[in-house]
């Protein structure tokens, strides 16, 4: 639901004016297709905006859309010899829309009288911490909404009952996210202190003072960028404030230890940084659709439209198949069917003579 993502958006200080990316893939009836990505943004926007490194002998163009808002498109289009091709471009990690990982799939089957295209994309979760289960602070239905899927939770409330309804969700979802990160830091710590004796903490002094390390650790504060649990320097004087002073030996060593879950916990930040913004979907398959996931199509034309919280807890997925007529294959059919007739008709007349 885009109102749980503008509200996660209101507690980040770094986020900006909405961005819209649309990436558009038509497939050609060889297997190739045509993919074009594209950004929407403020006068500032441009190739740099792009979530993957444009390769050499791309086609790149830009125009101002609104002079009045000084709004600016950017796009960036090459022709690729299979779908596959897009798996392989490169990340842009300046751009924060780069942390949406997508797979791309197309797989052409000839069946004599039809050719089958069936093409699948999968976002990716990018919830990095599986820890501690969604479901055991959201209902069902909270879910649904925060993943942006249909659900009727909302259906018949009063506007005031809605407003404390949104308060609840994004109250529990942020209790959610900071005990995953909790966790998480605690199994990183522990983890470090079995491979590292020389740490100032055991993994069972950590077992044993968790509660009192949760306490100073888990803040009610709702922006997550004054999260201690978000920077490794503050989370290590939360633990010097529990096991005393630490070396400079010993925060450089835990510092480096926290490495990855540094990493996982700005992927969180960059995704909630960019829940305002959104991405459009297009696709083209050669010949009929005939089968789809996706509610908006016009002919063999799909279109879909997701905001980063839409894949934040789970995968979303974009399935469609296509069959082109393979006319020839009717012809050849038919000339053989033809032949077999008038060879059978030949013989019979050939036999009948004979016997007469």
């Amino acid at each position: 639901m885009k109102w749980l993502a503008m509200l996660l958006m209101a507690f980040v200080v770094s986020a900006c004016q909405t961005v819209k990316y649309t990436f558009d893939t038509r497939v050609q009836p060889d297997g190739s297709c045509l993919f074009t990505a594209s950004v929407h943004g403020d006068s500032t926007t441009s190739v740099k905006n792009i979530p993957f490194i444009i390769p050499q002998k791309w086609e790149v163009k830009d125009e101002s859309t609104d002079t009045v808002s000084g709004s600016r498109t950017v796009w960036a289009s090459s022709h690729l010899a299979t779908v596959d091709f897009i798996n392989q471009l490169k990340k842009n990690d300046s751009c924060a829309w780069s942390i949406v990982e997508r797979k791309y799939e197309m797989n052409k089957k000839f069946r004599w009288f039809y050719t089958y295209y069936h093409f699948e994309l999968t976002y990716s979760k990018l919830m990095p911490f599986d820890n501690t289960p969604i479901t055991d602070y959201l209902a069902n239905d909270e879910i649904l909404l925060f993943a942006g899927m249909k659900t009727n939770y909302m259906a018949g409330r009063d506007s005031v009952d809605v407003e404390k309804m949104k308060e609840v969700i994004l109250k529990k979802v942020f209790d959610w996210l900071q005990q995953s990160m909790f966790n998480e830091f605690v199994k990183t710590i522990s983890d470090m202190a079995v491979v590292d004796s020389r740490l100032p903490f055991t993994a069972n002094s950590i077992a044993t003072k968790r509660d009192s390390l949760q306490t100073i650790l888990i803040d009610t504060e709702r922006d997550i960028d004054k999260w201690a649990l978000m920077h490794t320097t503050e989370a290590v004087d939360s633990l010097q404030k529990v096991w005393g002073n630490f070396s400079d030996t010993s925060k450089l060593q835990i510092i480096n230890g926290l490495a990855d879950y540094t990493k996982k916990c700005e992927r969180i930040f960059k995704a909630i940084s960019a829940s305002s913004d959104m991405e459009e979907g297009k696709l083209e398959l050669p010949g009929k659709l005939i089968e789809s996931n996706v509610e908006q199509t016009e002919g063999n034309v799909l279109e879909w439209n997701y905001d980063i919280m839409q894949y934040f807890i789970m995968n979303q997925e974009v399935k469609a198949i296509s069959r082109v007529t393979n006319t020839w294959a009717f012809v050849v059919t038919a000339i053989v069917l033809l032949m077999a007739v008038v060879g059978v008709g030949v013989r019979s007349f050939a036999l009948r003579k004979k016997t007469a």
